[in-house]
């Protein structure tokens, strides 16, 4: 994520209740102009560094098949999706608004300018093919039953 005129930043994630729920993560790198920048880590997951302008990367876990950040300030943010992922379906994928979602060769890109708040719900191959799996089961049984419905009409009419 980028960040702009900070001088320190919380890792969270939106609580029930939209309160910021600090979060662990490992991997942290605050860069500036291509270099690395020495931070200090606090406690609830808040790392503080100079004043400035800086991308900070790291690694998360997910919980399930979602992924969604919380911050005081506004900042741009930039989330990479493996190609194996999407969220294009909206039944099954979601990405909160102000996100512009650019697909690519081998990943998907979705950018938030100056956001508060960001969300997105990606899907892989299987649970499309379980989505349609499911509609088809529903669709047929729908037929089936109009079908029968109709077929006892049509019998007491005569």
């Amino acid at each position: 994520m980028e960040i702009t005129g900070a001088d320190s930043h919380q890792f969270t994630e939106p609580g029930y209740l939209g309160e910021a729920v600090p979060i662990t993560v490992r991997e942290i790198q605050v860069t500036n102009d291509s270099r690395e920048i020495s931070f200090e880590e606090q406690r609830n997951s808040l790392i503080t560094f100079p004043e400035g302008d800086y991308l900070i990367s790291y690694v998360g876990d997910l919980d399930g098949n979602s992924f969604s950040t919380l911050f005081t300030t506004p900042y741009t943010v930039t989330i990479s999706l493996p190609g194996v992922y999407s969220v294009d379906n909206p039944l099954l994928g979601y990405v909160s608004q102000g996100g512009s979602v650019q697909a690519e060769e081998n990943q998907t890109l979705i950018t938030w300018e100056g956001t508060r708040y960001a969300e997105i719900r990606f899907y892989d191959e299987a649970r499309l093919v379980i989505l349609y799996t499911f509609g088809t089961i529903w669709v047929m049984l729908m037929i089936i039953l109009l079908f029968g419905y109709y077929s006892m009409r049509a019998a007491a009419r005569e």
